[in-house]
């Protein structure tokens, strides 16, 4: 097995721009690595990234308890109204014994549950094609319904697994998005822990 990092591997988990929507990369970009002004109401801003125990999004109104070893490394304030399309809230990453692991949540306007699938099944996070692993199942965060599709993908000659469960609440999505290798399900029972946790 390779000893490159899982940021290394995946190039820290940021969309290649030529495999994922204009939109959700010019926004994840930003979002890690700009302060927007306080002042335009349009666009998303990013505050100071902060690795303290519980993640609490005010804006959006739910908090949720950040599995230990994982560090924010994304970080933004999503505009009131419409969404231009995906775009980044959070975004945490650990090192681990199989490469590495992230979990990003990722919102825009609300889709159907019909819709999920392939939406969440284009090119994105340098996977060009992400296969259906497990299918649909409804789930629930407290009182918000949701769903969860798990993928897999090839990334650099590896595979990856995309564990997407997607909530709908005040009229957009809110997809927390788990990428983990195969052989690493430890960060897949972390990642579902976070979401266990995770209080409106």
């Amino acid at each position: 097995m390779s000893q490159r990092t899982f940021d290394e591997r995946a190039e820290t988990l940021v969309p290649d721009p030529a495999l994922v929507s204009r939109s959700l990369w010019v926004w994840g970009l930003l979002a890690g690595t700009i302060a927007w002004s306080s002042g335009c109401d349009s666009s998303p801003r990013a505050p100071l990234l902060r690795n303290s125990p519980v993640y609490h999004s005010e804006s959006e109104g739910f908090r949720f308890r950040v599995p230990e070893g994982w560090s924010q490394s994304a970080n933004s304030v999503l505009p009131a109204g419409d969404l231009p399309g995906d775009i980044f809230l959070t975004r945490y990453q650990v090192k681990t014994t199989e490469g590495g692991a992230s979990m990003q949540i990722i919102c825009r306007n609300d889709l159907a549950a019909e819709q999920l699938e392939e939406h969440w099944s284009g090119p994105a996070f340098g996977v060009k094609t992400w296969k259906v692993a497990e299918s649909l199942q409804n789930v629930k965060a407290g009182p918000v319904p949701g769903e969860r599709i798990v993928y897999s993908g090839l990334l650099g000659g590896k595979t990856i697994m995309k564990h997407v469960t997607c909530l709908h609440k005040n009229k957009r999505l809110y997809s927390f998005v788990g990428l983990y290798w195969q052989n690493d399900p430890f960060a897949r029972e972390q990642v579902e822990r976070a979401l266990d946790s995770l209080i409106w």
